[in-house]
């Protein structure tokens, strides 16, 4: 499959498939290259940076067994996710104390 079929068949932003050609060093894209660009852009859904997404994918790749070291990034990426939702959650929760506060006073 050539670059221009990957873009327009699976939707695959052009940056991301320079840098996924540059790491892999081909012109033609096989199924496998197909998988591989679609776990990349799950990674970069999920939160992951261009530097973890890298990292992840290295692992991915390797020929050692790396489930460990995969497991161990997205276990993080997921803590670091939770924390910022129950971040903002504190923030939703004051925002609703002081509507339900600026309410109350109005009803006097």
């Amino acid at each position: 499959m050539t670059k221009q079929e990957v873009l327009t068949k699976y939707n695959v932003p052009p940056d991301l498939l320079d840098k996924y050609t540059a790491i892999k060093k081909c012109t033609r894209y096989s199924d496998k290259d197909i998988e591989n660009i679609s776990m990349i852009m799950t990674l970069y859904e999920a939160g992951f940076d261009d530097t973890e997404a890298e990292k992840y994918f290295e692992y991915w790749l390797s020929d050692e067994d790396t489930a460990d070291k995969c497991t161990e990034m997205l276990t993080k990426k997921r803590k670091h996710t939770l924390d910022e939702i129950h971040s903002k959650q504190k923030q939703l929760d004051g925002i609703d104390y002081l509507r339900y506060k600026v309410a109350k006073e109005n009803k006097k």
